[in-house]
């Protein structure tokens, strides 16, 4: 099974790439959905946070409050890098189980959308990388219109997901979202074709 990691940072276009991957009928695991369900009241990570981070990072009905947490490890890299420890290793296993499960169903290709992948140790997991890379000007008006970010808000959030440097030990596929949506959906059929056809892997 060929597994495939899709990464780049926020306000890339990751998550289009992987809608557009799905419509397709191709399996993608989303990370950030996996720390969701996860993180879960009752679950053992919702606990850990909750005595790391306290109450008040807490919605009424007793989730956790994702949106003031995100607001807190964008702006505090000590908190950021306290919510990693809790949150990586549990999402590594996670996914590395559920990549097994499909290799056992015989899936031909895999795809995982993850932000970072070597601060997880996720990066040994995958045959290939995606990188999604988009002007940085782009990327600040889609923050604006998807999540509401004033522009310093927007490049505080640039500035924590910076591309990391060891990517490159894996056969990087670089796809450029610089255009309308249609032309990105192209270049992902079109990078689709080739690693099917064994030349994007």
């Amino acid at each position: 099974m060929l597994k495939i990691a899709i990464t780049g940072k926020i306000g890339s276009g990751k998550s289009l790439a992987a809608l557009y991957l799905t419509d397709m009928g191709i399996t993608v695991i989303d990370a950030d959905l996996v720390y969701r369900e996860l993180s879960e009241v009752g679950k053992p990570i919702y606990k850990e946070i909750c005595e790391c981070f306290g109450a008040e990072y807490l919605l009424p009905d007793g989730n956790i409050n994702r949106k003031k947490l995100g607001e807190l490890i964008f702006h505090d890299e000590k908190q950021r890098l306290s919510l990693n420890k809790i949150t990586h290793g549990a999402i590594y296993r996670e996914i590395s189980n559920r990549l097994k499960v499909l290799e056992q169903n015989n899936e031909e290709i895999v795809f995982v959308e993850a932000a970072l992948l070597s601060e997880a140790g996720m990066q040994k997991l995958f045959d290939a990388i995606w990188l999604i890379i988009s002007p940085r000007a782009q990327i600040i008006d889609r923050l604006a219109i998807r999540d509401g970010l004033t522009c310093e808000e927007a490049h505080k959030r640039l500035r924590s997901q910076e591309i990391e440097n060891d990517l490159t030990q894996h056969p990087l596929f670089v796809i450029e979202n610089d255009g309308s949506e249609q032309a990105f959906k192209e270049k992902i059929i079109e990078a689709l074709a080739e690693v099917k056809s064994g030349q994007g892997a």
